[in-house]
C-alpha cells in the first residue's frame, strides 16, 4: 500500500496526521512496531516519517530505505 498527497495538500500537516492516525491504530490494534519502505530520493516522505518517529534501519536489496518505529500510548497522538 501507498499513501501520498496530491501537491495542493502538501505543507499543511495532513500527512504527518495521516501517519500519526495509522500509528495509534496500530497501537490500539495490539501491534508494538511499525515499519515500512520508501525511495531514498523521497525527502519529503521521509521528513514525516522521522516526525513520527521513525528511523532508517536499512537498505532493501532493491534499494528502497527501510524504515522502522517502536509504538507506544503516545506515538501518533
Amino acid at each position: 500500500m501507498g499513501i501520498g498527497l496530491l501537491p495542493i495538500y502538501r505543507h499543511r500537516g495532513l500527512g504527518t496526521a495521516l501517519v500519526r492516525r495509522a500509528l495509534h491504530w496500530s497501537w490500539d490494534a495490539g501491534y508494538q512496531r511499525a515499519s515500512l519502505t520508501t525511495r531514498p530520493d523521497n525527502a519529503r516522505a521521509i521528513h514525516v516519517f522521522q516526525r513520527c518517529g521513525f528511523a532508517c534501519t536499512r537498505r532493501t536489496d532493491d534499494g528502497l530505505l527501510e524504515m522502522g518505529c517502536v509504538l507506544s500510548p503516545s506515538r501518533g497522538r
